[in-house]
């Protein structure tokens, strides 16, 4: 699955502190083992993977290739490419739930404005 959502263009506040930045999520189901979300959030955009690591093992690569590609997007737009952009992982759960373990990688590729 895939899915873009438009956040809000300006920066929010709870409790009088502002929010930095909003990380989007897809959950996986029984049929559907990787999703891809990107949320944007006070003109920066935001790429949320999630996907059953059993299924998809390269899903650091596939992570790697969209921060490759929004880079190159960036060049032939005649903009700098983000020198923020972060790539967390986890490590997938051992024992009797490694088959259904889900590794995760979320990337703040794009500033917008």
């Amino acid at each position: 699955m895939t899915t873009n959502v438009p956040g809000p263009r300006e920066r929010l506040y709870v409790l009088g502190r502002p929010i930095r930045e909003i990380l989007p999520y897809v959950p996986i189901a029984e049929r559907m083992r990787i999703g891809v979300a990107v949320l944007t959030y006070a003109g920066e955009a935001a790429f949320g993977i999630t996907a059953d690591f059993a299924s998809v093992p390269e899903v650091e690569s596939f992570a790697g290739a969209v921060v490759d590609e929004v880079a190159k997007l960036h060049k032939a737009a005649g903009r700098a490419a983000p020198a923020d952009v972060v790539l967390p992982t986890r490590r997938p759960r051992s024992g009797a739930g490694q088959a259904r373990s889900r590794r995760a990688a979320a990337a703040r590729v794009a500033q917008l404005s």
